[in-house]
């Protein structure tokens, strides 16, 4: 008996050197994979997955929802509040509803920097209103909804959020039963105004054709000086909202 006590200490006193020494390993895995996966590109059927472009509403956006990120002047306010003007200004009729969480006056706070960009940018300050009480996109959401009243849920629902942002953004409107949402990503979707439906606009020129300088070509080895790191800041976005979108399944949000 004695001897398989002793065994037994000796393997208990041997685990944690075991679980740590699996744990950086799997840590070094997941690092090459990183690092393999900024070199070759993260897959086109996640980054699209994760971007909702299959989910589609039906008809002209009677709402456009702002999902405000950090706020003017943060980068990611400053191009949804722009995207955002864009489309009220294509779709006039559509109401725009900016959420951004504040607990001082909201005129003077974020949020109401963002309504006064929109106004900036030709959109009338009556068809704007603003959420600001609610803290996560979940809360955000669910007060958005009850301010609309159920009576909107088949409504046409535009959201403006970043674009690793919108699946989870969607999945909210949906479980509040407002099924006719879709996004518009900050950076490469348009919204056909006969159709309703997205489209992935492409963006392509020379240099020759902005008519810059010479002096401002970027050189060679652009993808060792920049896509490589810009495809690893996409893949903790990713894995970001990875995370999110679990934690939300599991509160029952989504």
């Amino acid at each position: 008996m004695e001897p398989k006590l002793t065994r037994f200490r000796q393997l208990w006193k041997g685990l944690p050197l075991a679980i740590g020494k699996t744990f950086v390993r799997l840590m070094a895995l997941l690092f090459l994979i990183q690092l393999a996966l900024a070199v070759l590109g993260i897959p086109g059927a996640i980054t699209c997955w994760i971007e909702a472009v299959d989910v589609q509403m039906s008809g002209m956006p009677r709402y456009i929802v702002v999902l405000g990120g950090g706020g003017i002047p943060s980068a990611s306010g400053l191009m949804r509040t722009f995207y955002a003007a864009k489309a009220g200004l294509q779709f006039p009729e559509a109401l725009i509803i900016v959420a951004l969480p504040t607990h001082s006056d909201p005129a003077s706070s974020h949020i109401g920097r963002m309504s006064d960009e929109l106004v900036l940018r030709g959109i009338s300050a009556d068809r704007i209103r603003m959420e600001y009480r609610a803290v996560n996109t979940y809360q955000q959401v669910a007060n958005i909804c009850s301010m609309l009243g159920q009576q909107a849920s088949r409504e046409p629902i535009l959201v403006v959020t970043s674009p690793y942002h919108l699946r989870r953004a969607l999945l909210c409107f949906h479980r509040q039963g407002f099924t006719n949402a879709a996004g518009a990503a900050v950076v490469e979707m348009e919204v056909d105004p006969e159709t309703g439906r997205r489209e992935t606009v492409t963006v392509s020129y020379s240099l020759a054709e902005t008519g810059a300088d010479s002096d401002a070509d970027m050189g060679e080895a652009l993808m060792v000086r920049y896509s490589f790191w810009l495809t690893l800041q996409d893949e903790v976005d990713i894995a970001r909202e990875f995370v999110a979108l679990g934690y939300y399944k599991l509160r029952g949000w989504i």
